[in-house]
């Protein structure tokens, strides 16, 4: 199988599991810890929804060689993909999951309040507070992304730049 339409299973997995834990395992458990274990799913959709684009577009020699990690692939995608295609919104959404993730890799003091899960920097100067409202945004935003890019991929679109890279 190409190395793009497994990253894409791979992304579907994961926003399956996300939407599954919003939908129906917080209710029933309402722990505010989970919310994270959420993001982190959503975080992982995204990146493999980004990665699979990428490897699409590097197969039709679209695009040149990138390193595979998170910071490579999403200069590409920033530079050269989302460009294209007119993907430039999520750059942002991108963005915004990622430091959620560094905010809780880095966070010495996490706690829950009132069903919110809050993460602290190491003086309590920088506080990043996650809600159930914020992360069912986050899984529709990601259904919109795998959406697009699985239309990009299954159905052979071509992006409307002009000039082509090898």
């Amino acid at each position: 199988m190409e190395k793009f339409l497994e990253a894409l299973a791979e992304a579907k997995k994961r926003l399956l599991t996300a939407d599954h834990m919003v939908s129906f395992t917080y209710p029933v458990v309402r722990d505010s810890r989970l919310l994270i274990s959420i993001v982190e799913n959503i975080f992982l959709a995204l990146a493999s929804t980004l990665s699979s684009l990428l490897y699409y577009e590097r197969a039709a020699k679209r695009i040149p060689p990138f390193h595979d990690n998170f910071e490579s692939k999403f200069y590409m995608f920033k530079e050269e993909v989302s460009k294209a295609y007119n993907l430039q919104q999520y750059s942002t959404f991108l963005e915004e999951i990622r430091s959620l993730m560094l905010a809780h890799r880095e966070s010495p003091v996490e706690f829950s309040r009132s069903e919110n899960f809050v993460m602290c920097s190491e003086n309590y100067s920088a506080l990043k507070t996650i809600s159930i409202e914020k992360v069912q945004q986050y899984v529709r935003a990601t259904k919109r992304f795998f959406s697009e890019a699985e239309d990009i991929i299954k159905n052979g679109k071509v992006p409307v730049r002009s000039k082509r890279r090898a």
